[in-house]
C-alpha cells in the first residue's frame, strides 16, 4: 500500500515508538537475575518488539551486551530464524565502528546474541539532554557513522534502521548497534509488511514508504537525517503524527539551514528523492575526509573493558620484560581471546615461535586444559605445509601452553581490508592452498570448525591455516554445545545445532574464498 501524496499513507498509521525503558538493576529490584547461558544480567538497557538487551557479565567478570527474545516469542514460528539472520548479517561486518558479535546460541532454551558492550550514551539521549552538537564532535559523528555504513555495505548488508537511538557515543566516537532488522542485499526478507517499511518512520527513505525494498541508498538517507538531527537538535521531518511525517519525507520537505555550511551540500545529496542519485557510503567517507582531512586520523575506542597490560613499564620508562613461559621468553602479545593469550616468543635456541597460554582465571567448568589437550592432539596428527605446525607443548605447565611455528605474514582478513579483493592468481593460490590444508586436517580425522579469513595467514601469497582452538577429532565427545565458530562463516547445519564435520570446514572454505 504505497503512500500517495499529498494525502497521508493509505496503510494504517503505526503507533508511536515506545520510550526507551529505564534501566533496571535486578538486584535493586529485589529479583534474582536469571542466567542467560553463562551470562548474568546486571541491567536492562533496552527493549523492543522482538526482545530485550541486557548489560551482563560473563564468568570472568567481563561486561557484554546480551540480547534475548521476549519469552512469548521463543517458540514463535519465525523468531529464531530472525535471530539467526541477525547473527549472519552481523557476522559479515568487521569494523570498530560496529558493535561486533562475540558469541551466540540461537538453539538455547532462551536464545541469545552477545555483542561487545559499548560504554556510552545513545546519540538520541545526548542531543535531547545537551542540545545540538557542533564543531569537531559533530564531524566525528558524521565521519564515524559513514565509516560504519561503508563497512556494512562492503559486507553486502543493509542495516535498515539507522537512527540516533542506534548510534552510541563511546568517548565521543560513534558505534552503530542493533542489526535486528538488517539483511543481506540479496536475502529473502523475513518481514514483509506492505513493502519494505521496516525501520523507524522519521528516518525511512521515501522509496521505502512507497513499497520498494531497502538497499544501501536507504541507509545513506537515514545517515543524513541522523547527522542533521545531531547538528540541529530536532528531527529533520518533525511533524505532529506519523502520517504527516511520511508526507514530508515523500515530498522532500526538509530544512537544512541549521546544518553547518560544509556539511549541507553532502546531506542534501544524501537526501535525494531518487535512490540512484545518492552517494554511496564510500563516497560519503571520501568527501567528508576531503573537507576535513584530519578526520581520517580520528582514533577509535577499542572497547568497554580495561586496557590489558603487556608487562607495564619500569621506572626509567623502558618496557618491563614479560615473565618466561616454560623455556620460552615472550617478546610481544600477538592476540587475546576468550580462552587465552598468544605471544611472539624466543626459544632457547634463538628461534621465533608463537606460544599460546590459558587465562589463569578460567573456571573449572570451562575444561580449559582438556580443550588445550584436544588442540594438541588435533594439531600433532596433521602434516601439511599449509597448516601451522606444532613445535612444543606443556598442558600441565604453569601456565599451560602450546607452541607453534611463528608465521610471519598478514592475515587474509587484514590483506583484503587493506588492499581490496585478491587478483585472480592470488585467489587461485588461496583456494588451492586452503583446500590442501583442509584435506590434511580431514585426513587426520580432525575438524577445524573455524575456517575464516582471520585464521588464514598469507606468506608470500601462500595460505597457512592457524588456530585450532576449537578443533576436535572426529568421533570424540564435544566439549562445547551449540553453534561454535565465527559468525558469517558457520555452516547452516551447525547453526541448527547439528554436529560439525568436514562439510562444516568446506562451507567455511567457500565463504572465505568468496
Amino acid at each position: 500500500a504505497a503512500a500517495e501524496p499529498p494525502g497521508p499513507p493509505a496503510a494504517a498509521v503505526p503507533p508511536a515508538a515506545p520510550e526507551r525503558p529505564a534501566a533496571v538493576e535486578p538486584e535493586e529490584a529485589g529479583e534474582q537475575a536469571e542466567m542467560i547461558g553463562p551470562y548474568r544480567p546486571v541491567q536492562l538497557i533496552g527493549s523492543g518488539g522482538m526482545g530485550q538487551v541486557f548489560r551482563a557479565r560473563d564468568p570472568r567478570g567481563g561486561t557484554f551486551a546480551v540480547k534475548t527474545l521476549h519469552p512469548h516469542l521463543v517458540d514463535a514460528a519465525d523468531s529464531r530464524a530472525r535471530l539467526r539472520r541477525e547473527v549472519e548479517t552481523m557476522g559479515r561486518v568487521t569494523s570498530p565502528r560496529v558493535a561486533e558479535i562475540v558469541e551466540f546460541d540461537v538453539d538455547a532454551r532462551v536464545p541469545y546474541i552477545v555483542t561487545r558492550y559499548v560504554e556510552g550514551r545513545p546519540l538520541l539521549d545526548e542531543v535531547r539532554t545537551g542540545g545540538a552538537i557542533t564543531g569537531a564532535a559533530l564531524w566525528r559523528i558524521a565521519v564515524g557513522t559513514a565509516e560504519a555504513l561503508e563497512a556494512v555495505h562492503r559486507a553486502g548488508v543493509v542495516h535498515r534502521d539507522i537512527k540516533p537511538g542506534n548510534v552510541l557515543l563511546e568517548a565521543g566516537e560513534p558505534v552503530v548497534i542493533d542489526f535486528g532488522i538488517s539483511q543481506g542485499v540479496d536475502d529473502t526478507r523475513l518481514t514483509h509488511t506492505g513493502g519494505g517499511r521496516s525501520g523507524t518512520w522519521r528516518y525511512l527513505a521515501p522509496e521505502l514508504l512507497e513499497g520498494a525494498d531497502a538497499g544501501p541508498a536507504a541507509d545513506v538517507f537515514a545517515w543524513a537525517a541522523t547527522v542533521a538531527f545531531a547538528a540541529t537538535g530536532v528531527d529533520l521531518y518533525d511533524a505532529p503524527n506519523d502520517a504527516a511525517v511520511c508526507v514530508r519525507i515523500i515530498r522532500g520537505d526538509h530544512d537544512l539551514s541549521g546544518v553547518p555550511d560544509e556539511l549541507r551540500p553532502l546531506l542534501a545529496d544524501a537526501l535525494a528523492a531518487d535512490p540512484s542519485a545518492r552517494p554511496s557510503a564510500e563516497a560519503l567517507v571520501k568527501r567528508l575526509r576531503a573537507l576535513r582531512p584530519d578526520s581520517a586520523g580520528l582514533r577509535v575506542s577499542s572497547g568497554s573493558g580495561p586496557a590489558v597490560s603487556t608487562g607495564g613499564r619500569m621506572p626509567d620508562g623502558r618496557p618491563r620484560p614479560l615473565a618466561p613461559i616454560g623455556p620460552y621468553r615472550p617478546l610481544q602479545r600477538l592476540g587475546r581471546g576468550g580462552m587465552g593469550d598468544v605471544f611472539l616468543a624466543r626459544a632457547d635456541d634463538g628461534r621465533m615461535v608463537a606460544i599460546k597460554t590459558l587465562h589463569p582465571f578460567l573456571p573449572a567448568e570451562f575444561q580449559a586444559k582438556d580443550r588445550l589437550s584436544r588442540e594438541v592432539e588435533a594439531m600433532r596428527r596433521i602434516r601439511s605445509r599449509n597448516v601451522v605446525e606444532l613445535v612444543d607443548h606443556d598442558v600441565d605447565g604453569d601456565p599451560p601452553y602450546i607452541v607453534t611455528r611463528y608465521v610471519e605474514g598478514t592475515s587474509l582478513l587484514e590483506t583484503v581490508k587493506g588492499r581490496g579483493p585478491l587478483p585472480r592468481d592470488g585467489l587461485l593460490r588461496l583456494a588451492g592452498g586452503l583446500a590442501n590444508a583442509l584435506a590434511a586436517v580431514h585426513e587426520a580425522e580432525s575438524v577445524h570448525r573455524d575456517v575464516n579469513p582471520g585464521n588464514v595467514m598469507l606468506v608470500s601469497g601462500d595460505p597457512i591455516l592457524i588456530d585450532f582452538g576449537i578443533a576436535y577429532l572426529s568421533g570424540a565427545s564435544r566439549l562445547t554445545q551449540g553453534p561454535v565458530g565465527t559468525p558469517g562463516y558457520v555452516s547452516p547445519e551447525v547453526l541448527e545445532g547439528k554436529p560439525a564435520g568436514p562439510p562444516t570446514d568446506v562451507f567455511g572454505w567457500a565463504a572465505t574464498i568468496a
